[in-house]
């Protein structure tokens, strides 16, 4: 999770991370709760892979979610 953290604060993108955990970092102001939406806006991802690299299980797991729920 503290890597997930450093690269949220990095800019890197946003992340999900278990509130008893980003409390101390918001309360900071390093961190910022985004509230839950209605009719959330949305954005085009790209998802880059590189074949020549091996997943472990969790990895493929992740992949295989991802392309099961996207739109195309």
């Amino acid at each position: 999770m503290n890597e997930v953290r450093r690269m949220i604060e990095c800019g890197l993108g946003i992340g999900f991370l278990p509130v008893h955990l980003a409390d101390p970092y918001a309360a900071r102001g390093d961190l910022f709760h985004l509230p839950p939406y209605e009719n959330e806006p949305s954005a085009t991802v790209f998802l880059i892979t590189n074949q020549a690299v091996s997943l472990s299980e969790a990895e493929q797991v992740l992949l295989e979610e991802m392309q099961r729920n996207s739109n195309t």
